[in-house]
């Protein structure tokens, strides 16, 4: 029992120890580190790529379209992919209006 409670002492000492060493800077809100915004992007993408993938040859396989975002320059449009894997582009998506 004494030896959980010592573990359990040495493991909350450590994170104690490791909260107080965070710089105040890493703690003010809205800091965003670009080399861990870009590595957490980098890890991101190929999962949310495959994921995409394998949503859109799940609906090919029963016949189903799916809607999707694509790219062009710049420009992010709305498709969508029939069964037999033909694109049709719908509309622009993200677009600001003017009023």
């Amino acid at each position: 029992m004494t030896h959980y409670t010592l573990r359990g002492i040495a493991a909350a000492s450590i994170c104690l120890l490791g909260l107080a060493l965070l710089s105040p800077g890493a703690l003010a809100k809205g800091h965003d580190s670009n080399t861990l915004h870009k590595l957490g992007k980098a890890i991101e993408y190929p999962v949310r790529k495959a994921s995409e993938n394998t949503s859109i040859a799940a609906h090919r396989t029963v016949g189903a379209k799916s809607v999707v975002h694509r790219r062009n320059g710049n420009k992010t449009y709305r498709s969508v992919v029939t069964s037999n894997g033909r694109i049709h582009r719908k509309y622009r998506v993200g677009r600001r209006h003017r009023g």
